[in-house]
């Protein structure tokens, strides 16, 4: 399987962490520095008015002319998220009139969050044809769920969707997904009423150990080959370069944090790094195998190695 095209879209509206985090009685500067400074996020993209339908509608209308011509002949629409204000009409189906991808494409949504881009590719891979491409999009509006939230997940979390094209080659792609639904009281959002809870040690615990464990595993990885890149679900920072730490990853360039000013999107993050990289993928990065790996909501986490061969990647910001 290769990507070809890749947009992370997000929220121009940017909020301040340090902001956040003083806006509670009991916090101090000093705490407040140290939160940042340990989970890497300066600032998280916010919706004004969080809606994911009309995030998903704007979000479509952004799309350049370029990426809407490839998706014309898409035969599977993917949408991986756990926001959602409405069950019907589903998301893939309101992208798929949106983009004016054909009736007969096979449209999917799988409520999954971190490790949806992994799943969703992994999914499209078993269902495509030698030469079919499937369109992907995944990502959180989680300002809907964070309002009332611990200030310490709220400073994690923020807003923003991912669209990828990606097109199946002749063989399989390599994946390894797993789950473990007995870990899943770690990690909880609700619709309604809106809430978000973290269990912030258990989650760290799960992916200091399973993660590198789950590369590790991945038989078809030479972690000292060259010609690869690997994209973590940008949790937060201590933890992706802790893992990068744990596999001798810490030298790859380009860096393996790159969401600082962004937040944890869910699985938008594991592409989504792709995209923030910008045009530079394009020249540098193309013919890479890329190992996208996600962890968390679930519990789940998987990988999936991917080709490089983008046409256009890049970020959008939209007035949301």
């Amino acid at each position: 399987m290769k990507i070809l095209a890749n947009q992370l879209i997000l929220p121009s509206n940017s909020v301040s962490v340090l902001d956040l985090i003083m806006q509670e009685e009991d916090k101090t500067a000093e705490h407040a520095q140290f939160t940042i400074n340990n989970t890497g996020f300066t600032h998280l993209r916010h919706c004004k008015t969080p809606s994911v339908e009309s995030y998903l509608s704007l979000s479509c209308a952004a799309l350049p002319l370029s990426f809407l011509q490839s998706v014309k002949d898409v035969a599977i629409v993917i949408v991986a998220s756990q926001s959602f204000e409405n069950t019907s009409p589903t998301h893939s189906a309101r992208i798929q009139h949106a983009l004016d991808i054909p009736t007969s494409a096979l449209c999917i949504d799988m409520v999954e969050a971190c490790n949806g881009f992994v799943k969703a590719a992994a999914i499209a891979d078993r269902l495509l044809s030698a030469g079919q491409k499937a369109l992907i999009i995944t990502g959180e509006i989680n300002s809907l769920t964070t309002k009332n939230a611990e200030i310490s997940l709220k400073v994690l979390l923020a807003d923003g969707f991912s669209f990828s094209i990606v097109e199946k080659e002749g063989k399989d792609v390599y994946s390894a997904i797993y789950t473990d639904g007995g870990r899943g009281q770690a990690l909880k959002t609700s619709v309604n009423p809106p809430h978000a809870y973290m269990d912030g040690l258990a989650v760290f615990s799960f992916t200091n150990s399973e993660v590198p464990k789950l590369v590790k595993k991945a038989e078809w990885i030479d972690l000292t080959a060259s010609n690869q890149l690997f994209a973590f679900h940008q949790a937060n920072g201590y933890i992706v370069k802790r893992i990068g730490k744990q596999l001798g990853l810490l030298s790859q360039a380009p860096a393996l944090f790159n969401f600082k000013s962004i937040g944890n999107i869910g699985g938008a993050t594991v592409i989504g790094w792709l995209a923030n990289l910008g045009s530079d993928a394009l020249v540098k990065q193309n013919n890479k195998t890329l190992h996208c790996v996600g962890f968390g909501t679930g519990l789940s986490w998987g990988i999936i190695s991917i080709k490089i061969a983008l046409t256009e990647n890049g970020v959008i910001y939209i007035d949301a």
